[in-house]
């Protein structure tokens, strides 16, 4: 099936390097054009000035994938039910056909130590989208609120 809203982006896809931004652009370009209607490029240096500052505010963080060096306490004593990511994710519509379950019992400390080494495929198989060490997901969620919460796009 393919993408509507992300076509020319991957998970993976680097907004640093020169293909990247242009993949990026090009998608934005796309998603004003599907949402607002419009491909002006004041909209699109708008956009992809949002994609860019809230990629860099991920990559300020001291440490942007702390899973990473905790693994072993997730299961254990110092585990806290009360942070995100030691919570289990609930599906709400255990009937509609979809399964949003992550099988962290596959996962081996060899897949943590290579993910953590910039090989982050193993732990990508078992967890997909919820494993993004690339921190390119949260810009896009970023992107669309800004575009779907805009008031001409609300009003039309």
């Amino acid at each position: 099936m393919p993408r509507t809203l992300f076509p020319m982006v991957e998970i993976t896809t680097d907004p640093t390097t020169e293909a990247g931004e242009a993949a990026i652009r090009s998608n934005l370009r796309h998603l004003l054009w599907r949402l607002w209607g419009t491909t002006g490029s004041v909209e699109v240096d708008a956009a992809w000035a949002l994609y860019k500052a809230l990629y860099e505010q991920r990559l300020s963080w001291e440490d942007p994938t702390p899973y990473l060096s905790q693994v072993a306490a997730w299961s254990g004593p110092d585990a806290n039910p009360d942070e995100d990511e030691y919570r289990t994710v609930r599906d709400r519509d255990p009937n509609d056909g979809i399964d949003i379950s992550l099988n962290w019992n596959d996962i081996s400390n060899s897949d943590w130590v290579a993910a953590s080494n910039g090989y982050p495929e193993p732990v990508r198989a078992h967890l997909g989208s919820f494993y993004n060490p690339e921190q390119t997901l949260r810009p896009w969620v970023g992107v669309l609120v800004y575009l779907l919460t805009d008031i001409q796009f609300l009003t039309e």
